[in-house]
């Protein structure tokens, strides 16, 4: 978020009045994270209310999908509540690579050749790549988990490749 919105300005979150209470020493998603964001979506326009700006950030190393010899090297980010595989590939990079050809996105030694834009376009069992709400392509089955029908989790490799129109 940052690196495409930028930053404008930071503080550390101390002021425990924007917190839910009891705070819990694990859930500070819940506690702390969740409460905050949506003061902030409710109106703060002022975030030293929150506590002290910082200029300190730590930035997180991401994994970068790589293109390899025609072909993008990705990972399995994460598998959300629904088996659906979210990779490392953006929408626009997933775009610009392909330019418009056909695909085959290899997991397990399994091709998959779809993409669609809504989950209505897809049968049953059938495994396909969508946008996911995030912005990052994922790997989903109509009506399953493409985790389990692809015995696939995070951390795993994929490998997205154009195929060339017959003829």
């Amino acid at each position: 978020a940052a690196q495409s919105d930028g930053i404008r300005k930071m503080v550390t979150l101390e002021n425990p009045d924007y917190f839910l209470k009891p705070v819990s020493s694990t859930f500070h998603g819940r506690d702390i994270f969740g409460p905050v964001a949506a003061r902030l979506a409710g109106g703060i326009h002022d975030i030293t209310r929150l506590g002290p700006e910082t200029e300190q950030i730590e930035e997180l190393a991401w994994p970068e999908p790589v293109v390899t010899g025609g072909r993008l090297e990705a990972l399995i980010l994460c598998a959300d509540r629904f088996g659906n595989l979210i990779l490392n590939i953006d929408a626009r990079t997933f775009d610009s690579f392909l330019a418009g050809r056909e695909f085959r996105l290899t997991v397990n030694k399994q091709g998959i050749s779809d993409l669609f834009s809504s989950y209505a376009q897809a049968g049953s069992n059938q495994p396909f790549l969508i946008q996911s709400s995030s912005g990052f392509m994922e790997i989903s089955v109509k009506n399953a988990s493409a985790s389990e029908w692809l015995n696939a989790g995070t951390g795993q490799s994929v490998r997205l490749e154009p195929v060339k129109p017959a003829g």
